[in-house]
């Protein structure tokens, strides 16, 4: 097994296809039949003997992706698009391991994809369904119309939905006396009053005697001095109304020390107001707007919905309480519209946690809450053609890296620069690694190790930097 050091940061995959040839595309490559067949019935140690040419497509979606767009490289036909996270490297040992080159690309519509009304489909779907791209490199949430439009690699991520809010600003609630003691003790204490005082008249009533009305609003109040700590005196007062009175008094005696003990704290504190906690929350308040994500999973489940929730929610759309916004601009929603505490975001969890954590990092200050309702708990995986076999191959290896629990460290994802189609060179950052004391990156026995002399395929490996042969 390979030990892995922690100055071992980066990891290239040198392609040393034939010079001057280029790659052909996956779909070439496909069509030869030994190809194909040596996919199915050798898929553990397959590699495309000359190399292939895959067209991949990929949107932001953070902490998975990260696309640091410039001037030139933001086109959905860019020379080259800079990715960089957890999914980059996961791409990066495919094209390693399978021995192919990419290009990446971006939907039009910057959308993932979903079914409209004409039977049409948007986004990454749409691309890889007309066959523009070969895989699409993301988190897609599977269902019937998706899964009948491509195929789903082993899912390897699972998440679900929630509203992240606006906290709202700190202030002394006048009414937190009554949240000493829950509601449930409030009612014991005011039901054991009342029947306290119910004995006591019976009692009184049982020995032949009567009491005035206001003996008996005396007698009342007498208790409720007793739990406010007022030296009381009874007054025609027998055994039985003694054995009544003395549990009333150890009650009360423990309830209001309980409660003057924890008092003074909590008048202390400031609450911070997080109303919404589910989405009715935010229908019942026509002041709040809600922000989307395109063509996405909770989307598709908006139109289809006839009921509830979602079904109010997506009569919404097209009022100026729904806004579009995709996954990339949530860092910007997050300071300029959901801060104000007039807007919201509806999405998945761990985006909206990687953005929360972002803007924590950048401001210093926690403004924002998940609601306490969630919804949709989904697993996640890439998306390639119908029925490509490539697919099969990919979800294996993908299964390899859970299994090796392989993720990049936050904020030390690995950035690649990635020309179309060409002999390239992919860094790899397997930070977070190095707390194994050993690691296949793997974790099967064909994988690459990661050792500080020359690996199987022929390439030289130094502490700091392995070169691996692509084409083995």
């Amino acid at each position: 097994m390979a030990r892995l050091r922690h100055t071992c940061r980066r990891i290239v995959f040198v392609s040393r296809n034939v010079p001057g040839v280029m790659p052909h595309p996956l779909k070439e490559v496909q069509q030869n039949p030994e190809v194909v067949q040596e996919m199915h019935s050798n898929a553990a140690h397959f590699r495309f003997q000359e190399g292939a040419s895959l067209v991949i497509t990929t949107l932001h979606s953070a902490p998975h992706i990260f696309i640091e767009e410039d001037g030139e490289g933001g086109g959905t036909d860019a020379t080259s698009l800079p990715i960089r996270g957890s999914l980059a490297n996961l791409l990066s040992i495919l094209a390693h391991k399978l021995n192919f080159t990419y290009k990446l690309i971006q939907p039009p519509d910057k959308t993932w994809g979903t079914l409209t009304d004409n039977g049409s489909w948007t986004g990454m779907v749409r691309q890889v369904k007309n066959q523009e791209a070969d895989i699409a490199l993301g988190v897609f949430a599977p269902y019937a119309e998706r899964v009948e439009a491509a195929d789903f690699t082993s899912l390897f991520f699972f998440d679900h939905r929630c509203l992240v809010a606006g906290k709202g600003a700190s202030e002394i609630d006048p009414w937190s006396f009554l949240l000493v003691l829950a509601p449930a003790v409030w009612a014991s204490m005011t039901g054991a009053l009342v029947a306290c005082w119910l004995s006591i008249l019976l009692f009184v009533v049982t020995t032949g005697h009567s009491l005035p009305p206001l003996l008996k609003a005396e007698t009342l109040f007498l208790q409720i001095s007793t739990l406010l700590n007022q030296g009381v005196v009874w007054r025609r007062i027998m055994w039985r109304e003694r054995l009544v009175l003395g549990g009333w008094v150890l009650i009360g005696m423990v309830v209001t020390w309980s409660y003057s003990c924890q008092l003074p704290s909590l008048l202390a504190v400031r609450s911070i107001p997080q109303p919404i906690q589910s989405i009715t929350d935010f229908l019942e308040d026509p002041s709040l707007k809600a922000v989307l994500v395109p063509n996405t999973y909770i989307t598709s489940v908006m139109a289809q919905s006839r009921e509830g929730e979602f079904y109010e929610l997506n009569k919404l759309q097209g009022s100026d309480r729904i806004i579009m916004r995709t996954q990339a601009e949530f860092p910007n929603v997050l300071d300029n519209l959901v801060r104000r505490g007039d807007h919201v975001i509806l999405s998945n969890t761990f985006p909206l946690k990687t953005a929360m954590a972002q803007d924590f990092s950048r401001t210093g200050k926690c403004d924002f809450y998940l609601s306490h309702q969630t919804f949709f708990a989904t697993g996640h995986g890439m998306i390639g053609q119908k029925n490509s076999p490539i697919i099969p191959l990919i979800s294996r290896i993908t299964t390899y890296c859970l299994e090796g629990d392989f993720q990049a460290a936050p904020g030390e994802e690995v950035e690649l620069s990635v020309p179309p189609a060409a002999a390239l060179e992919v860094e790899a950052d397997f930070t977070g690694l190095e707390h194994s004391e050993d690691y296949i990156i793997l974790g099967r026995e064909e994988a690459p190790k990661i050792r500080g002399t020359p690996s199987p395929s022929g390439g030289q490996t130094t502490s700091e930097t392995l070169n691996h042969s692509a084409s083995g």
